[in-house]
């Protein structure tokens, strides 16, 4: 049997997966994208008409609101949105984003006056330096992060202000000035008797910006990114390439930015290093906090506020910075997701609250076996416990198994010849191999010469006192630590010196002993972070033939199968809420199924059924013998012994760092090392 017992069930999640994309964009509901998208749509039109209406409450008698539209607010906007590409989507905080904005303006000044090209030829060359400068930082950001990374870029922004005070190829401190503006584009006339034609001109380029960052941001490459910002380290177990997508982040990133400084160079036509100084970095990143990192439109709301108020209360400008820092630190404090965020935060807690009373209705997470298929039972597998106790979850297996109709699985039990993957013929060797493994942290030795070999199609269990060495075995193996000494292999490659993403898309899966979930994203993209950081399209059909006849495109057939493998956890209901609503016991089911969405030969499973009752114990037992009868070796890291006596075809046992027993399930719990090592007799009588 595999995930389903019929083929009717393996479509019923298709179709469920389809139901929720079409309704969805990105796992999150249609209606609510579009009602922000209008909400963007009309206030940017609000925008395009301050310059021609009069409004009593925006317009002052000491200023224009026509250059104010322009400057700094449009500006402003533009570069925001800039910002949050790092701050909001990737989690690092950049505190020299005013460097971008000064190449793209000084790129355009040197061009117009010195090389005189136009305007409209200056917006790539001012394009690519500032994107050039963004991946300069983003190659710092390999090396530094958190507190260290704002620290870096500050002094970035610091050195480029240093350097066109400095350089006479760029005035210096005076400056450049007379500079041109730009031609006339499609009846519009640029100069300074006509203040609106930029207005437009930018606004035309914010919505462009706009429309370009939501389309990415619900993109693969979108849910790379916001997985890097939830937990990086969890990421890069999951095969994404952090270190290239935060480069590449930092490169797109700067670009609003260097577009901003080029036609505000053209507009202005005087520029100087005073302008690109550190406050304007700051106002920057107040403006996304306050708004709502990582939300377009509280990006956009939040630019308009820290640029708009100061120009509206002119006695607010000498203060503006005072202001707004305060207002900074007030919002990280209370309101961490800032303005928009903490609505939504509310609308989510309300519904959360209207539906607390309805009860949560999940799909079975195995389909039951059809009657007559029982199998016999494994030999060392019908004691529960270490010293032969436990009889009481048995009895609730073979209950269970009446009441379905058939028994359970013999779990553990490797593939007859002929089925399951390529990968997982019992011919081909063990899946892993760990030879002689030694992990040190300065004098600790966490592993003294390990050696393990799991074997595909079974369950390979490994037990042992807290502080034996059991998920440092499994860090050692993902590459999460370095080995000092010894070699890894998956199948017949060494991966010892492969960096954590690869070895995960070469196929290492794993959960973890603390959940660690993307918690801002929903089930189904948890699923599919993983899916897409290999682009596998394939791992439904090879656990379950039915599946094989799935139409559509790579893309679509990721998103079929992530759904069908959240309805094999029982989580099918549930894919489109965000992981951290999830129960306890869901987001562990959800850790398994984000680790087999890599489509991995080797399935690492720390403590997976730490809190779970006998029920939730069951169901997992069903499914890691699903995972193993497909041909893949699980290693499974569990304190319950009862559980791992029943599904283990074999047992490695591990004491400070060393193993010191390992044989079948009946030959570990008779030997007399592992009882010492359990119960503390010296002599293991």
């Amino acid at each position: 049997m595999s995930f389903f017992s019929t083929k009717r069930q393996v479509g019923a999640a298709l179709a469920d997966g389809r139901r929720l994309w079409a309704d969805t964009i990105g796992g999150r509901p249609l209606r609510r994208r579009l009602i922000a998208a209008g909400a963007i749509i009309a206030g940017l039109g609000m925008l395009y008409a301050l310059p021609v209406i009069s409004i009593p409450v925006i317009g002052t008698p000491q200023v224009s609101f026509a250059s104010v539209l322009f400057y700094p607010i449009g500006l402003y906007v533009l570069m925001a949105i800039g910002l949050d590409m790092t701050v909001g989507r990737t989690g690092q905080v950049n505190l020299g984003y005013a460097a971008f904005f000064a190449v793209g303006a000084y790129t355009t000044a040197m061009l117009s006056t010195r090389a005189g090209m136009s305007y409209y030829e200056t917006i790539v060359p001012a394009l690519l330096a500032s994107m050039l400068t963004g991946l300069v930082v983003g190659v710092v950001s390999l090396r530094v992060r958190g507190d260290y990374f704002a620290i870096v870029t500050l002094g970035i922004g610091l050195v480029v202000q240093e350097v066109v005070s400095n350089v006479g190829a760029f005035g210096s401190t005076i400056g450049i000035y007379s500079i041109p503006p730009p031609a006339p584009l499609l009846g519009l006339q640029f100069g300074v008797a006509d203040p609106q034609a930029y207005d437009w001109l930018i606004f035309a380029m914010i919505i462009v910006v706009a429309v370009l960052f939501w389309l990415l941001y619900r993109s693969w490459l979108g849910r790379a990114w916001m997985a890097i910002r939830e937990d990086e380290n969890a990421a890069r177990l999951m095969g994404v390439s952090v270190r290239k997508l935060k480069v590449l982040a930092s490169a797109i990133g700067a670009l609003p930015g260097g577009l901003a400084g080029s036609i505000y160079a053209a507009q202005v036509g005087y520029i100087s290093p005073v302008t690109f100084g550190l406050t304007l970095s700051i106002l920057l990143l107040a403006a996304v906090a306050l708004g709502g990192k990582g939300r377009l439109a509280g990006v956009v709301l939040g630019a308009f506020l820290v640029a708009y108020l100061p120009e509206r209360f002119l006695a607010l400008d000498s203060i503006k910075t005072l202001l707004f820092g305060m207002i900074l630190v007030l919002v990280m404090v209370f309101r961490p997701e800032g303005i928009v965020g903490s609505l939504q935060h509310r609308r989510r807690r309300t519904v959360a609250r209207a539906g607390s009373g309805r009860a949560l209705v999940l799909k079975p997470a195995m389909a039951s076996a059809p009657a007559g298929s029982r199998e016999a039972p494994v030999p060392g597998r019908t004691s529960s416990g270490l010293a032969g106790t436990g009889s009481a979850v048995d009895g609730e297996r073979s209950a269970a198994s009446r009441s379905s109709g058939g028994g359970m699985r013999q779990v553990g039990k490797p593939l007859p010849a002929g089925q399951g993957p390529t990968f997982g013929r019992t011919g081909d060797g063990p899946a892993l191999r760990v030879e002689d493994a030694l992990v040190a942290f300065g004098g600790v030795i966490a592993l003294r010469g390990v050696n393990l070999a799991v074997a595909p199609g079974v369950v390979t269990s490994v037990i042992g006192p807290n502080g034996a060495g059991k998920t440092t075995l499994i860090n050692a193996v993902t590459g999460v630590y370095p080995l000092g000494h010894g070699r890894v292999w998956l199948g017949r490659d060494e991966v010892t010196a492969m960096p954590v993403e690869k070895r995960a898309r070469a196929g290492l899966g794993r959960t973890f002993q603390n959940i660690r979930l993307f918690g801002e994203m929903t089930a189904l993209e948890n699923v599919l972070v993983a899916a897409e950081s290999g682009r596998r399209a394939s791992m439904v059909r090879r656990l379950h033939p039915d599946a094989a006849d799935c139409p559509g495109s790579s893309d679509r057939q990721l998103i079929d199968e992530a759904m069908v493998l959240l309805e094999s956890v029982g989580l099918g209901d549930s894919a489109a809420m965000r992981s951290n609503q999830l129960s306890y016991g869901a987001q562990r089911r959800l850790e398994i199924a984000r680790a087999l969405a890599l489509d991995p030969r080797v399935v690492l499973l720390d403590e997976p059924a730490a809190g779970a009752n006998s029920t939730e114990k069951r169901d997992l037992m069903e499914l890691i013998g699903t995972v193993a009868e497909s041909g893949r070796a699980v290693l499974l890291v569990e304190h319950d012994m009862q559980l791992v006596m029943q599904i283990s075809a074999k047992v490695v046992v591990m004491n400070f760092g060393e193993v010191i027993a390992e044989g079948t399930p009946s030959d570990v719990r008779n030997d007399p090392v592992v009882i010492a090592a359990y119960l503390g007799e010296g002599d293991g009588s």
